[in-house]
């Protein structure tokens, strides 16, 4: 009998380490999630543009769930954002991100707002300078609040409340910092770099220990020092795209499936809008962009630069946001996001009739709208 209790268990045991190996799993306890939807993206860690987002959702009936995905080489950047019950609370979704490793199971537990992560090591140590960086998230996100409540009444002091909110940003980012300095031999430092931004990833990567950019982080270094050199590349021939320039030509299918490129819009004024439905400034920015083209659509045209999303929901935010202009899908073998040097959304290009970059604007901004304004004075 004893041999035979072994010899299950054995089994038992081979047929859970083969499916370890094939799949990799996230396993929730929240104790604010019942009768829920949560939207799910996820992605290589080392896909630092996010060009390769996969989205999933999940419709919920009690507080515990698994999500479950194809296992992978690398390490998997996965988010839950709850969907809000309430019309308009989607700009400031709650969200929990986690890193999933090959073939292991990675454990949440708490609530959406004030979650723990248990899996292996780096769990472990990741979560103590995550926990450290929740209050300049938390605060981040009442000022971009007020920012809106400010801007939507006309209320002065705006620009007093971004500094401040950039104070707080930057400190957050100094803690990071901090820690990796102190940690120049750790996974979690390699992953916290690849957030910092190019020009403290360039300036920290050399200082790097082997096990760190030999670890399971290893395909993030590896990205990062690509990204570098491309960079590096792109700046050796910046002056091929900068203001004056005529902008390089594209064509693309547009929404309907039809051709479109463009130098056929050549004699009016045109605005490449680099957006994403993903992206909440994008979103935002969308009832002032839609104001402007009704304005100004006899003498310019927008078109629309889908980035980082799949196809149906690409057609789902055009539709669901009624936009009125031209829309075109950014594919990966004519990623114009490289070709035009975008390194943030959304992004917006201004074309002169003649086809020449006008001006750059990223992010949402006030300066944008007043250029376009200025141009048809």
């Amino acid at each position: 009998m004893k041999i035979g209790y072994k010899l299950c268990w054995a089994i038992v045991m081979l047929l859970t380490a083969c499916q370890s190996s094939t799949e990799m799993r996230v396993e929730c306890v929240l104790n604010d999630i019942e009768d829920d939807t949560l939207f799910v993206s996820y992605f290589p860690v080392s896909d630092l543009r996010q060009l390769q987002v996969k989205r999933d959702t999940l419709d919920l009936h009690t507080k515990k769930f698994v999500f479950e995905f194809p296992n992978s080489d690398e390490p998997v950047q996965v988010y839950f954002r709850k969907k809000s019950k309430e019309a308009g609370k989607e700009l400031f979704p709650v969200a929990i991100d986690v890193i999933a490793f090959p073939g292991q199971t990675v454990r949440v537990t708490g609530t959406m707002d004030n979650y723990h992560v248990e899996g292996n090591d780096f769990h472990e140590e990741y979560e103590k300078i995550r926990l450290q960086c929740d209050p300049y998230r938390e605060k981040m996100i009442t000022f971009t609040k007020a920012l809106l409540q400010m801007k939507s009444k006309g209320v002065s002091g705006i620009d007093s409340l971004r500094v401040e909110s950039r104070i707080v940003y930057n400190k957050m980012r100094k803690l990071q910092e901090n820690y990796i300095r102190q940690h120049l031999n750790e996974d979690v430092s390699v992953y916290l770099l690849s957030q910092l931004g190019r020009k403290k990833a360039a300036e920290i990567i050399p200082l790097l220990g082997d096990d760190a950019k030999n670890g399971a982080m290893e395909p993030v270094y590896r990205a990062m020092v690509n990204l570098l050199s491309e960079r590096n590349v792109q700046n050796d021939t910046s002056d091929d795209f900068k203001e004056g320039v005529i902008v390089p030509d594209f064509t693309l299918k547009d929404i309907h499936g039809n051709e479109f490129t463009l130098s056929s819009l050549r004699g009016k004024y045109v605005i490449l809008d680099f957006w994403g439905s993903w992206c909440e400034w994008c979103i935002k920015g969308i009832p002032d962009m839609k104001k402007l083209y009704e304005k100004y659509k006899d003498r310019l045209e927008i078109v629309g630069i889908d980035c980082k999303d799949s196809e149906d929901q690409w057609k789902e935010a055009v539709d669901k946001y009624e936009l009125p202009w031209v829309h075109v899908r950014n594919v990966m073998e004519k990623d114009l996001v490289q070709q035009y040097k975008v390194s943030g959304f959304p992004t917006k290009m201004i074309v002169s009739p003649e086809g020449k970059l006008e001006k750059v604007f990223m992010g949402e901004s006030s300066a944008f709208y007043n250029y376009v304004e200025s141009l048809f004075k």
